[in-house]
Protein backbone atom coordinates (compact mmCIF):
# COMPACT_ATOMS: atom_id res chain seq x y z
CA UNK A 1 0.00 0.00 0.00
CA UNK A 2 1.45 3.62 -0.85
CA UNK A 3 2.55 5.27 1.79
CA UNK A 4 0.54 8.90 0.82
CA UNK A 5 2.98 10.80 3.18
CA UNK A 6 5.66 10.33 0.34
CA UNK A 7 3.33 12.05 -2.18
CA UNK A 8 3.51 15.57 -0.45
CA UNK A 9 6.26 18.27 -1.71
CA UNK A 10 9.04 18.56 0.87
CA UNK A 11 10.63 21.02 -1.16
CA UNK A 12 9.30 24.37 -0.96
CA UNK A 13 10.50 27.11 -3.63
CA UNK A 14 10.32 30.22 -2.42
CA UNK A 15 10.99 31.93 -6.16
CA UNK A 16 8.70 29.41 -8.70
CA UNK A 17 10.33 27.11 -11.18
CA UNK A 18 7.82 29.35 -13.60
CA UNK A 19 9.51 32.22 -12.89
CA UNK A 20 13.07 30.62 -13.58
CA UNK A 21 11.57 29.12 -16.81
CA UNK A 22 12.20 32.25 -18.58
CA UNK A 23 16.10 32.10 -17.79
CA UNK A 24 16.49 28.72 -18.79
CA UNK A 25 18.94 27.91 -21.88
CA UNK A 26 18.25 24.51 -22.87
CA UNK A 27 15.49 23.11 -24.90
CA UNK A 28 13.20 21.16 -21.62
CA UNK A 29 13.61 24.92 -20.10
CA UNK A 30 15.15 23.34 -16.99
CA UNK A 31 19.11 24.30 -16.89
CA UNK A 32 20.09 28.22 -16.13
CA UNK A 33 23.19 29.64 -14.90
CA UNK A 34 24.10 30.10 -10.99
CA UNK A 35 26.44 32.66 -9.66
CA UNK A 36 26.74 31.52 -5.79
CA UNK A 37 28.36 33.73 -2.98
CA UNK A 38 29.44 32.60 0.31
CA UNK A 39 31.11 34.96 2.79
CA UNK A 40 33.11 36.90 -0.01
CA UNK A 41 33.57 34.77 -2.18
CA UNK A 42 31.56 33.99 -5.87
CA UNK A 43 31.72 31.07 -7.06
CA UNK A 44 29.80 29.81 -11.07
CA UNK A 45 29.04 29.92 -13.53
CA UNK A 46 27.28 26.55 -12.70
CA UNK A 47 24.51 24.80 -14.75
CA UNK A 48 21.61 24.19 -12.52
CA UNK A 49 17.77 22.67 -12.78
CA UNK A 50 15.41 25.18 -11.66
CA UNK A 51 14.70 22.15 -9.23
CA UNK A 52 17.40 22.43 -7.29
CA UNK A 53 17.88 26.07 -6.41
CA UNK A 54 15.31 28.60 -4.11
CA UNK A 55 14.31 26.17 -2.25
CA UNK A 56 14.13 25.19 1.24
CA UNK A 57 12.72 21.93 2.85
CA UNK A 58 9.54 22.32 4.99
CA UNK A 59 9.44 26.08 4.32
CA UNK A 60 6.15 25.69 4.60
CA UNK A 61 5.07 23.03 6.47
CA UNK A 62 2.74 23.28 9.14
CA UNK A 63 3.29 21.88 12.70
CA UNK A 64 2.93 18.75 13.81
CA UNK A 65 -0.40 18.93 15.54
CA UNK A 66 -2.49 19.70 12.52
CA UNK A 67 -3.81 16.58 10.14
CA UNK A 68 -1.16 15.08 7.63
CA UNK A 69 -3.21 16.68 4.87
CA UNK A 70 -3.29 19.86 5.90
CA UNK A 71 0.57 19.75 7.05
CA UNK A 72 1.27 20.99 3.45
CA UNK A 73 -1.55 23.39 2.46
CA UNK A 74 0.36 26.43 2.09
CA UNK A 75 2.56 24.52 -0.60
CA UNK A 76 -0.24 22.68 -2.28
CA UNK A 77 -3.02 24.94 -2.59
CA UNK A 78 -1.97 28.36 -1.71
CA UNK A 79 1.28 28.80 -3.41
CA UNK A 80 0.68 26.13 -6.67
CA UNK A 81 -2.53 28.54 -6.93
CA UNK A 82 -0.74 31.78 -7.19
CA UNK A 83 2.34 30.38 -9.16
CA UNK A 84 0.03 28.54 -11.41
CA UNK A 85 -1.97 31.99 -12.55
CA UNK A 86 1.39 33.59 -12.60
CA UNK A 87 2.63 31.46 -15.22
CA UNK A 88 -0.01 32.50 -17.40
CA UNK A 89 0.42 35.89 -16.73
CA UNK A 90 4.02 36.04 -17.28
CA UNK A 91 3.30 34.04 -20.65
CA UNK A 92 1.32 36.64 -21.43
CA UNK A 93 3.37 39.82 -20.32
CA UNK A 94 6.06 38.31 -22.32
CA UNK A 95 4.49 39.08 -25.43
CA UNK A 96 3.83 42.55 -24.75
CA UNK A 97 5.92 45.74 -25.25
CA UNK A 98 4.93 49.27 -23.75
CA UNK A 99 1.62 50.12 -21.38
CA UNK A 100 -0.91 46.59 -20.19
CA UNK A 101 -3.95 47.89 -20.89
CA UNK A 102 -5.43 45.70 -18.03
CA UNK A 103 -8.49 46.52 -15.72
CA UNK A 104 -7.32 46.30 -11.77
CA UNK A 105 -9.53 43.60 -11.52
CA UNK A 106 -7.99 41.54 -14.28
CA UNK A 107 -4.46 42.68 -12.75
CA UNK A 108 -4.81 40.83 -9.25
CA UNK A 109 -3.96 37.34 -9.99
CA UNK A 110 -0.43 38.83 -10.55
CA UNK A 111 -0.48 41.31 -8.42
CA UNK A 112 -0.88 38.59 -5.58
CA UNK A 113 2.13 36.77 -7.15
CA UNK A 114 4.21 40.44 -7.03
CA UNK A 115 3.03 40.82 -3.58
CA UNK A 116 4.23 36.75 -2.59
CA UNK A 117 8.01 37.62 -4.04
CA UNK A 118 8.49 39.44 -0.90
CA UNK A 119 6.72 37.69 1.67
CA UNK A 120 7.61 34.06 1.25
CA UNK A 121 11.34 33.72 1.40
CA UNK A 122 13.15 32.00 4.37
CA UNK A 123 13.82 35.19 6.33
CA UNK A 124 10.42 36.58 6.62
CA UNK A 125 8.64 33.00 6.96
CA UNK A 126 11.46 33.09 10.05
CA UNK A 127 10.19 36.27 11.17
CA UNK A 128 6.51 35.61 10.88
CA UNK A 129 6.82 32.89 13.20
CA UNK A 130 9.29 34.61 15.71
CA UNK A 131 6.56 37.61 15.71
CA UNK A 132 3.39 35.27 15.90
CA UNK A 133 3.64 34.80 19.67
CA UNK A 134 4.12 38.35 20.91
CA UNK A 135 1.09 39.37 18.62
CA UNK A 136 -0.78 36.79 20.29
CA UNK A 137 -0.10 37.83 23.95
CA UNK A 138 -0.72 41.29 22.94
CA UNK A 139 -4.17 40.45 21.64
CA UNK A 140 -5.39 37.58 23.82
CA UNK A 141 -3.10 38.41 27.36
CA UNK A 142 -4.05 36.45 30.10
CA UNK A 143 -6.84 34.79 27.15
CA UNK A 144 -3.91 32.74 25.59
CA UNK A 145 -3.03 29.67 27.74
CA UNK A 146 -6.74 28.85 27.07
CA UNK A 147 -6.37 29.66 23.62
CA UNK A 148 -3.18 27.40 23.17
CA UNK A 149 -5.07 24.77 25.18
CA UNK A 150 -8.16 24.66 22.98
CA UNK A 151 -6.29 25.68 19.40
CA UNK A 152 -3.01 23.85 19.60
CA UNK A 153 -3.22 24.09 15.70
CA UNK A 154 -4.16 27.65 15.06
CA UNK A 155 -1.78 28.30 18.43
CA UNK A 156 1.33 26.59 16.58
CA UNK A 157 0.87 27.70 12.80
CA UNK A 158 -0.04 31.48 13.33
CA UNK A 159 2.68 33.08 11.85
CA UNK A 160 2.41 30.70 8.84
CA UNK A 161 -1.07 31.50 8.74
CA UNK A 162 -0.44 35.35 8.68
CA UNK A 163 1.90 34.97 5.58
CA UNK A 164 -1.42 34.20 3.46
CA UNK A 165 -3.41 36.62 4.66
CA UNK A 166 -0.57 39.30 3.80
CA UNK A 167 0.07 37.84 0.77
CA UNK A 168 -3.54 38.16 -0.24
CA UNK A 169 -4.15 41.45 1.61
CA UNK A 170 -6.34 43.59 -0.16
CA UNK A 171 -5.24 46.72 0.30
CA UNK A 172 -2.00 45.89 -0.68
CA UNK A 173 -3.39 44.17 -4.00
CA UNK A 174 -5.67 47.16 -4.81
CA UNK A 175 -2.22 49.45 -4.61
CA UNK A 176 -0.76 47.19 -6.77
CA UNK A 177 -3.40 46.30 -9.18
CA UNK A 178 -3.99 50.39 -9.53
CA UNK A 179 -0.45 51.24 -10.62
CA UNK A 180 0.19 52.18 -13.91
CA UNK A 181 1.87 48.56 -15.86
CA UNK A 182 4.48 48.62 -18.59
CA UNK A 183 6.79 45.93 -20.40
CA UNK A 184 9.85 47.24 -22.00
CA UNK A 185 11.71 45.23 -24.33
CA UNK A 186 15.32 44.51 -24.65
CA UNK A 187 16.72 43.51 -27.77
CA UNK A 188 20.62 42.85 -26.76
CA UNK A 189 21.16 39.18 -27.04
CA UNK A 190 24.98 39.65 -25.48
CA UNK A 191 24.40 41.22 -22.01
CA UNK A 192 20.96 40.67 -21.36
CA UNK A 193 18.73 40.34 -17.99
CA UNK A 194 19.90 38.71 -14.80
CA UNK A 195 17.92 37.86 -12.10
CA UNK A 196 18.63 36.63 -8.50
CA UNK A 197 16.92 35.10 -5.25
CA UNK A 198 15.46 37.86 -4.60
CA UNK A 199 14.16 39.65 -7.29
CA UNK A 200 11.26 41.88 -7.25
CA UNK A 201 13.01 45.39 -7.01
CA UNK A 202 10.78 47.77 -5.31
CA UNK A 203 11.41 51.98 -6.97
CA UNK A 204 10.96 54.06 -3.60
CA UNK A 205 9.01 53.66 -0.59
CA UNK A 206 5.63 52.16 -0.58
CA UNK A 207 4.49 55.59 0.89
CA UNK A 208 5.44 57.48 -1.44
CA UNK A 209 3.81 58.89 -4.10
CA UNK A 210 6.01 57.55 -7.25
CA UNK A 211 6.47 54.47 -5.62
CA UNK A 212 6.81 51.37 -8.12
CA UNK A 213 8.18 47.91 -8.29
CA UNK A 214 10.44 46.62 -11.30
CA UNK A 215 11.05 42.89 -11.72
CA UNK A 216 12.83 41.84 -15.15
CA UNK A 217 10.70 38.54 -15.98
CA UNK A 218 12.74 37.49 -18.88
CA UNK A 219 16.06 38.21 -20.42
CA UNK A 220 14.45 40.81 -22.77
CA UNK A 221 11.53 42.05 -20.62
CA UNK A 222 11.09 44.30 -17.78
CA UNK A 223 7.83 45.11 -16.03
CA UNK A 224 7.26 48.24 -14.46
CA UNK A 225 4.87 49.27 -12.08
CA UNK A 226 3.92 52.67 -10.55
CA UNK A 227 1.61 55.01 -9.20
CA UNK A 228 2.45 58.00 -11.77
CA UNK A 229 2.72 57.59 -15.20
CA UNK A 230 5.54 59.50 -16.38
CA UNK A 231 7.55 57.79 -13.97
CA UNK A 232 7.15 54.85 -15.91
CA UNK A 233 7.16 56.93 -19.29
CA UNK A 234 11.02 57.45 -18.26
CA UNK A 235 11.65 53.88 -18.20
CA UNK A 236 10.36 53.60 -21.20
CA UNK A 237 12.61 56.27 -22.58
CA UNK A 238 15.13 55.28 -20.94
CA UNK A 239 18.27 53.80 -22.93
CA UNK A 240 18.23 50.57 -22.84
CA UNK A 241 21.29 49.22 -22.45
CA UNK A 242 21.94 51.44 -19.45
CA UNK A 243 18.39 50.61 -17.75
CA UNK A 244 19.45 46.94 -18.07
CA UNK A 245 22.75 47.16 -16.46
CA UNK A 246 21.48 49.43 -13.87
CA UNK A 247 18.41 46.60 -13.33
CA UNK A 248 21.39 44.02 -13.22
CA UNK A 249 23.51 45.77 -10.75
CA UNK A 250 20.45 46.02 -8.37
CA UNK A 251 19.48 42.44 -8.53
CA UNK A 252 22.57 41.16 -7.85
CA UNK A 253 23.37 43.48 -5.30
CA UNK A 254 20.16 42.65 -3.02
CA UNK A 255 20.12 39.20 -3.52
CA UNK A 256 20.74 36.81 -0.41
CA UNK A 257 22.83 34.28 -1.98
CA UNK A 258 22.19 33.59 -5.95
CA UNK A 259 22.22 34.98 -9.40
CA UNK A 260 21.30 33.48 -12.47
CA UNK A 261 21.63 34.02 -16.07
CA UNK A 262 20.59 32.72 -19.34
CA UNK A 263 24.10 32.59 -20.56
CA UNK A 264 27.66 33.11 -19.38
CA UNK A 265 28.38 36.43 -21.76
CA UNK A 266 28.68 38.45 -18.28
CA UNK A 267 32.35 38.37 -16.89
CA UNK A 268 32.63 36.73 -13.68
CA UNK A 269 33.83 40.42 -12.28
CA UNK A 270 30.52 41.75 -12.54
CA UNK A 271 28.99 38.98 -10.04
CA UNK A 272 32.00 39.05 -7.82
CA UNK A 273 31.82 43.03 -7.64
CA UNK A 274 27.61 43.24 -6.98
CA UNK A 275 26.31 39.86 -5.81
CA UNK A 276 28.84 40.16 -2.74
CA UNK A 277 26.58 43.10 -1.59
CA UNK A 278 23.60 42.70 0.73
CA UNK A 279 21.75 45.88 -0.67
CA UNK A 280 17.97 45.56 0.67
CA UNK A 281 17.45 49.22 1.24
CA UNK A 282 14.37 50.39 -0.97
CA UNK A 283 15.67 53.70 -2.50
CA UNK A 284 14.47 55.04 -5.47
CA UNK A 285 15.86 53.95 -8.85
CA UNK A 286 18.43 56.49 -9.73
CA UNK A 287 18.04 57.05 -14.00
Amino acid sequence: MTNLRNNYPKDHHYLPKCFLKAWTYDQNQTLLWVYRKEGNRVFGPSSKSTTSVCYKKHLYTRSECVEEKDKYKMETESFQNIDNEASNYLEYLTKQRGPINLSPKEKEPFSVFLNSLKARTPEIIERHKLQAVPILQDNLKELLPYFKEKNPERYENFGLDTIVKFIRDKELINLISAMHWAIISIEDDYQNLLTSDRPLIRDGDIKQPMFGLVLAISPHKIFVANNIMERVQQFINYNPTELTKILNIKVLQQAEARGFSSNTNYPKIFFEENLKILYQTYTKLVL
